[in-house]
């Protein structure tokens, strides 16, 4: 079993006797700032092309075995549903709607990237995009995050509490503004 007591903890605490520094996936960047956490101690790691935040942290020695098995499950778990994300990605699906769509068909389009690097860039760019879109109307962003789930335009317009023509109304704001911002960057 790797050994990483020579690493830093995230809040810079040294080993007590008896623990051993474990590593702690951090999934989500708001867990850094919500924790804390010392910037410099954080690893970047790439499991089967992607990229995961790592931090550490003491634990007793007795428990090494058992978190470790915890951390590589949520790492694997998390590389998976990444891949499976990656696949179906992409800015036009998230962006356009043709205007003949009668609301049967399904909107994701195959991300013509199949670089699972490219893919992550692109998933990390739809990201901050629709965090954008979010800080200018928090409803576009909800539409933004139903559209990348994969809901059709039908489903967000019940999912919505709007009347049927100014739902479809927010649905376009939302893409527009998403294109708006992109050609921005």
């Amino acid at each position: 079993m790797a050994n990483y007591d020579n690493r830093k903890s995230y809040n810079n605490k040294p080993l007590k006797d008896g623990e051993t520094m474990i590593p702690v996936f951090i999934p989500e960047r708001s867990m850094i700032k919500n924790y804390n956490m010392d910037r410099k101690n954080l690893e970047t790691w790439r499991i089967d092309g992607v990229n995961i935040t790592v931090a550490f942290t003491p634990a007793r020695i007795e428990q090494k075995e058992t978190l470790m098995s915890v951390f590589w499950a949520e790492v694997r778990e998390y590389v998976r549903e990444q891949v499976q994300y990656f696949e179906h990605y992409s800015y036009e699906a998230l962006t356009e709607w043709d205007s003949d769509d009668n609301d049967n068909s399904h909107h994701w389009d195959p991300a013509s990237e199949t670089d699972t690097e490219g893919s992550v860039l692109l998933r990390l760019a739809i990201d901050q995009l629709i965090e954008e879109v979010r800080a200018v109307d928090p409803v576009y962003g909800i539409v933004l995050d139903l559209i990348r789930e994969g809901y059709e335009r039908k489903e967000i317009v019940e999912m919505l509490d709007y009347e049927k023509s100014q739902s479809y109304r927010k649905i376009q704001e939302a893409q527009n503004k998403a294109k708006e911002i992109y050609n921005r960057w």
